[in-house]
């Protein structure tokens, strides 16, 4: 799967808190979950942020065998008061080619 995120109005910014790092070796799920409260979207990781209305982001969910991607794991980060509203809009396209391990999905489809 492909995802595009448009930002809108071109505020708030996006966390992908495993990006450029090797996955840490952590038990299932909640490890995983508890090793990433440890870490800071000013500091690690990779944080996207919009220049101005209309800017996207796009990025594969899964890796070139069909799983899940880890790296793309991401969050919004919290927009300060003075920014106002984050607007976004998301949209996502199948890549068969790459859906095709994961349990449940229909490679065939458009």
């Amino acid at each position: 799967m492909l995802t595009c995120l448009y930002y809108l109005n071109g505020v708030g910014s996006t966390w992908f808190p495993l990006a450029g790092k090797p996955l840490p070796a952590v038990d299932g799920y909640q490890g995983l979950v508890a090793h990433i409260a440890t870490l800071d979207p000013a500091t690690d990781g990779l944080r996207f942020e919009p220049t101005g209305p209309g800017d996207t982001l796009v990025f594969y969910n899964f890796d070139c065998d069909g799983h899940n991607d880890m790296w793309s794991l991401h969050a919004g980060v919290e927009v300060a008061e003075s920014e106002g509203v984050k607007w976004v809009a998301s949209h996502f396209f199948n890549v068969p080619a790459l859906t095709r391990a994961h349990k449940g999905t229909d490679s065939t489809a458009a």
